[in-house]
């Protein structure tokens, strides 16, 4: 993992993970797109559901690499 401090900020690029199962991952996103439906993305718990959304799909084999600021990781 490499970090940088920006302004406070520490920024770290995770390389790709080849432990991580891609199914395994397609699998918990469907089930969180799902959970989003049922509680709605306009509310808080879809908005925070939806960011880990984006994770998932970050971690998913062949995504774009992404940057963690904090607690949000960012396309790269």
């Amino acid at each position: 993992m490499t970090t940088t401090k920006t302004n406070r900020l520490h920024l770290y690029t995770s390389p790709a993970d080849p432990d991580i199962d891609g199914q395994a991952v397609r699998k918990a996103a469907g089930y969180v797109a799902e959970m989003i439906r049922d509680f709605g993305p306009d509310t808080l718990v879809g908005t925070i559901l939806t960011q880990t959304l984006r994770e998932l799909r970050s971690l998913e084999p062949g995504s774009s690499p992404a940057m963690i600021i904090g607690p949000i990781r960012v396309a790269a």
